[in-house]
């Protein structure tokens, strides 16, 4: 007598054509959406974080000196930024950076061109110091200090995980 690895009863109930049907009714049109939703999700991230960008960025603090912006940068930030990038400012006005310096300034030098301590310790970050030259669209207040975020490049979201 050869012995089968199912039971028989189990065999006539799975080949019987009136129970072909039953093992699709396991799954719910809820469970198929759900599944449907969170592949749109993922094929939405993949698309942007191939063909999109986010801005790289340096922020700092500026002085409005008569004639537009100054900021002053640490030698590092400096390094990343040239003339005729854009510049936003915290109130909304636009710019463009028109001039960095190619030496530093150490914190007595800025001091001599700032009108007050306040000034002094808001703008400088470092013990050496880069002048940055911003020219704005709008009006500005003399002598006001305003955050500034020069936009310093971009970068596709995808080479955050291809670059570890």
């Amino acid at each position: 007598m050869a012995s089968s690895l199912f039971r028989e009863k189990s065999l006539k109930r799975i080949s019987s054509p009136e129970q072909l049907n039953d093992y699709i009714k396991v799954s719910q049109p809820s469970v198929w959406i759900a599944l449907a939703a969170a592949a749109a999700f993922v094929v939405a991230v993949l698309i942007w974080s191939v063909a999109g960008t986010v801005p790289t960025r340096v922020e700092a603090v500026a002085v409005e000196d008569g004639g537009g912006l100054t900021c002053y940068l640490s030698t590092e930030d400096a390094v990343d930024v040239a003339p005729g990038m854009t510049v936003e400012l915290s109130t909304g006005e636009h710019g463009a950076v028109t001039a960095v310096d190619d030496l530093p300034l150490s914190v007595e030098e800025v001091s001599q061109s700032l009108t007050s301590d306040y000034a002094r310790d808001s703008v400088v970050t470092s013990d050496w110091s880069i002048p940055v030259q911003i020219d704005v669209d709008g009006a500005l207040e003399p002598g006001h200090l305003y955050q500034v975020y020069i936009t310093t490049g971009s970068v596709s979201p995808i080479s955050f995980l291809l670059s570890s």
